[in-house]
């Protein structure tokens, strides 16, 4: 479960603040849509989370414990339990898909393998398995550079996979993606959700995409929450408050 408790955030010689005393709980299995305008916060929030940046104030509590009290290893730790999927997909682009797969495994795997791209034959075919889930298994030796945006963006979710992550944070992992392919993407992301009860937090600006997906929905204006919410229970009246 996660807590979010108060959470502020005011970056150095900003005027306003980023966030402003949010919280909500997230169940674990639940497949969170959060909306919002850019600017509005729900990066922010997504770095807090995954403690890339530090909020100003609040708190944020995972399965009881406070993540902001995690320093070296158990920092380490924390985020090799957490999946990321950028926008930008985040892949090195010069190496071949399943090397880009087996970067999931460096958070849990001693240094110095991490280092020299040492990995076991167990995650090798643990990376390979999450090819074959995402349906680019035959892709495996080739290059990142040589495939289409969608087909990056499934890596990156298989990148994922193999860190068996208790949830998954997508910061606008659709936006740069045509509508056929964003609507697959999202797809591929409620059947994990379903099969491996990951919780999903996915950061979005299309409210079709939020509403066909997700199984609530939080929208968020200038730092704060303002619809915390089912699908079905999303106004007109909501949206303007949100956009």
């Amino acid at each position: 479960m996660l807590e979010i408790k108060e959470l502020g955030k005011k970056y150095p010689k900003a005027t306003n603040s980023a966030l402003k005393k949010i919280s909500f709980t997230i169940e674990q299995g639940e497949f969170v849509a959060v909306l919002g305008l850019s600017g509005a916060g729900k990066s922010t929030l997504i770095r807090c989370i995954n403690r890339l940046v530090d909020p100003t104030s609040g708190d944020i509590i995972w399965n009881g414990v406070s993540i902001l009290s995690y320093r070296g290893e158990s920092l380490r730790k924390y985020r090799s339990s957490i999946g990321m999927i950028f926008q930008s997909f985040n892949l090195i682009e010069r190496m071949s898909t399943i090397t880009n797969v087996l970067v999931g495994f460096l958070g849990a795997i001693p240094l110095w393998r991490g280092l020299f791209f040492q990995f076991s034959k167990e995650e090798k075919r643990q990376a390979l398995h999450a090819l074959e889930r995402v349906g680019l298994r035959e892709f495996a030796d080739r290059r990142v550079s040589k495939l289409s945006g969608g087909q990056r963006q499934r890596v990156a979710i298989a990148r994922s996979l193999v860190q068996k992550p208790k949830i998954i944070l997508g910061d606008e992992p659709v936006a740069s993606l045509d509508p056929n392919t964003s609507t697959q993407v999202m797809s591929l992301l409620r059947e994990i959700n379903e099969q491996d009860q990951i919780t999903m937090m996915i950061n979005l600006h299309d409210v079709k995409l939020a509403k066909e997906f997700a199984t609530r929905i939080i929208g968020i204006a200038n730092g704060e929450v303002v619809f915390d919410g089912k699908p079905d229970e999303l106004t007109q009246e909501d949206l303007e408050n949100i956009y």
